[in-house]
């Protein structure tokens, strides 16, 4: 079978097995080496004592393989807690053959552990995933908690999954818990080392989310990222194929490519189906573009060195057709021996042909030779890794030897048509050399002296444009610092660019209410300034007794109706009551308030997303009383991810603890304290991004 598409990573590394001492001691020099490759995966407890003790954070994976009470058949009756299951014999649950699992395997079997929380633990949710090419019931206590699929020995009934998802289990400290698991494996498929069976994975249900996230980011870095990029080289070499038909070089190289980005972009659809059925169907293409790309490949090179396929060229040719055709009439998954030796079959052919022209002194040849020796000495190595039954995983390797071979076709064929395209130059340029040279001379002249003028007229135009800009988004600001009874308030704002995107203003009604805005556009420059005067000019329509969530519905419709993609402002409006504050955030950092009476800092974090990106959005409110000598906080984003040259962000946490400093100062001291403090953060550089601070004090 070929190489299976890896497995999710965000819960790997199930452990093979146990293997006979001696052949270990006959290897153990190898495997070190081989598992000096493995890709780390974090740390992973498989507890084998009855019952199993959870302690601790729960961060690392505790993965139950070993030490499951196990009986063939199928009787609901097995889930029951109190059921005596003493005299059931003890197995792993990966179900390796059939001489390790007394009583046989029916297709069915039920697997029973017990669970325990530490003493002093909290009771709290554990997240818990089941792993499989088979289907499964958990009970938890005897109550159905899990179900993956459809469990059933008859395999037009049952129902195969592999669960990309954790779910939640609830256990008590001190109390032991009975898991049980019913499970069926009907169609003999063959999961990862070659078991049939299933493992369970234990962990914190923040471990678990963190877990699949970065396993996501990964999967769809592989698919757009290394996918993507042989998506584009096979795109170009089949245009430079279309130009000149002649080069057949550069479609068979553009078919190699494809076929590369094929398998990726399958490899990431099998890791994000659940569904094993499918599963298997996109296995099934999986393999046919993994040998799409092994036939080009070797089409590839014979057509480089001009060299007709050798009789072991057509027999490893014949041999992926019927391979092909094999893998398309499998009904489950099997045995990936086969496929794995095939792979390492060709990719010995191409060293093979490879080597021979470099014998032959072909020019350049040593590129791919280069390029192919590696990725057949890794496809041999994870050959031998997979008879040793050893848990290494050689796909990032094998994926990064498949990169080398394309940029080393590239470069071959690119050094070819470098090559060829001095020569003819070189021929040209002995018949018209002085010719050239002197029109080329003048030509240059004059166009840099046109583009000279050009790019001066530009920027006297663009100056002029930025100066205006900027003075009319300082005339949309306020002359002076907002004024509200029994408030001192001061706000100072470094833009980024020449015309900033921050915003700042004010609406006072006649009984002493007010309105008080900050905002920060998404963007930056003439578009930032565009966003402004907008919002500006809706701040300005509202009545200062309009509750804060209204007011900022109004200016988000505001912005939508622009219809352009960069019309977007993240802003939080205070409703000043006397000494209550109503506060409606949109996508703004926390606003601080550091409280006289115990110096403390408290965050107002209000969830939502910036103005005129979604229609209907119900901001939350937070109303918030204040006293006599209290400090209120606003800043954009551009201070707390204000970057050192050192790339270190200043972050809240300093913005915090220069604010709890701030003891009995007024506005204007503490935000020039706070804009000096991130200007000089920030070095020579200067701000990335536009800073605005506004401190409100109580008095």
């Amino acid at each position: 079978m070929a190489k299976q598409p890896p497995s999710r990573s965000g819960d790997r590394g199930s452990p093979s097995h146990d293997r006979d001492l001696s052949y270990r001691a006959a290897v153990g020099l190898v495997t070190v080496a081989l598992c000096l490759l493995a890709p780390a995966s974090g740390a992973v407890d498989y507890p084998t004592e009855d019952p199993i003790v959870l302690s601790g954070d729960l961060s690392d994976r505790t993965q139950i393989v070993y030490g499951w009470r196990y009986q063939p058949g199928d009787d609901p009756g097995w889930a029951a807690p109190g059921l005596d299951d003493s005299a059931w014999p003890v197995v792993s649950s990966l179900l390796p053959t059939d001489e390790e699992i007394p009583g046989g395997w029916p297709r069915i079997g039920w697997f029973r552990r017990s669970l325990r929380l530490a003493e002093r633990m909290p009771a709290t949710a554990i997240a818990i995933r089941v792993e499989h090419f088979g289907a499964s019931e958990v009970y938890l206590d005897g109550r159905l908690v899990i179900r993956n699929g459809i469990v059933s020995p008859d395999p037009s009934v049952e129902r195969p999954v592999y669960s990309n998802n954790f779910d939640g289990i609830a256990l008590e400290p001190g109390r032991t818990h009975v898991l049980a698991v019913r499970f069926s494996n009907a169609r003999g498929n063959l999961h990862w080392q070659e078991n049939r069976g299933f493992w369970v994975n234990l962990r914190s249900v923040v471990s678990a989310a963190a877990a699949y996230h970065r396993f996501d980011r990964l999967v769809m870095l592989r698919s757009m990222g290394f996918g993507g990029a042989f998506a584009a080289l096979a795109m170009l070499h089949l245009l430079l194929f279309v130009f000149h038909p002649a080069s057949r070089e550069h479609l068979f190289f553009s078919v190699f490519a494809a076929s590369i980005a094929a398998s990726l972009v399958l490899m990431t659809a099998w890791d994000l189906e659940t569904d094993f059925l499918t599963r298997l169907l996109i296995f099934r293409w999986y393999v046919a573009a993994r040998v799409a790309m092994v036939l080009s490949a070797l089409v590839l090179v014979h057509a480089m060195f001009r060299r007709r396929p050798s009789w072991t060229t057509w027999l490893v040719s014949i041999v992926a057709v019927v391979f092909v055709g094999w893998v398309w009439s499998w009904d489950a998954m099997r045995s990936g021996f086969f496929g794995q030796l095939f792979f390492l079959i060709a990719y010995l052919e191409m060293v093979r042909v490879s080597v021979a022209a470099v014998l032959r002194r072909e020019r350049d040849a040593w590129i791919v030779a280069a390029a192919f020796v590696p990725l057949a000495a890794v496809s041999a190595t994870g050959l031998a890794a997979a008879l040793l039954g050893w848990p290494i995983n050689f796909s990032f390797l094998s994926l990064i030897t498949m990169v080398a071979v394309a940029l080393a076709f590239s470069v071959f064929i690119s050094r070819q048509a470098a090559r060829t395209a001095r020569e003819l130059e070189h021929q040209v340029d002995e018949v018209q050399t002085l010719t050239k040279r002197a029109l080329e001379q003048e030509r240059r002249a004059i166009h840099q002296e046109t583009e000279r003028r050009l790019l001066e007229a530009e920027n006297r135009r663009r100056a002029e444009e930025l100066e205006a800009a900027r003075r009319l988004q300082l005339a949309m600001l306020p002359h002076v610092a907002p004024k509200i009874a029994g408030f001192d308030i001061e706000y100072r704002m470094l833009t980024a660019t020449e015309v900033g995107g921050d915003y700042v203003d004010l609406r006072l009604g006649t009984d002493g209410r007010a309105l008080l805005a900050v905002g920060d556009a998404v963007s930056h420059g003439l578009q930032a300034g565009m966003v402004v005067a907008v919002a500006k000019s809706l701040f300005q329509s509202v009545d200062p007794i309009d509750p804060p969530a209204e007011v900022l519905n109004r200016i988000g419709v505001g912005l939508q109706t622009m219809r352009e993609r960069y019309a977007s402002m993240a802003m939080v409006v205070i409703a000043v009551d006397d000494h209550r504050l109503r506060i409606a955030s949109a996508a703004m950092p926390p606003l601080l308030i550091r409280r006289k009476s115990t110096g403390r800092v408290e965050e107002i974090l209000l969830p939502g997303v910036p103005l005129g990106t979604l229609a209907g959005v119900d901001y939350a409110v937070r109303d918030v009383d204040v006293g006599s000598g209290d400090v209120v906080l606003v800043t954009s984003d551009g201070a707390a991810e204000a970057i050192a040259p050192s790339g270190e962000h200043f972050g809240y946490d300093r913005v915090i603890e220069y604010l709890e400093g701030c003891d009995g100062q007024a506005a204007d001291s503490i935000v020039d304290g706070l804009v000096d403090a991130v200007t000089l953060f920030g070095g020579d550089v200067g701000p990335h991004d536009d800073v605005t601070v506004l401190a409100m004090v109580v008095e």
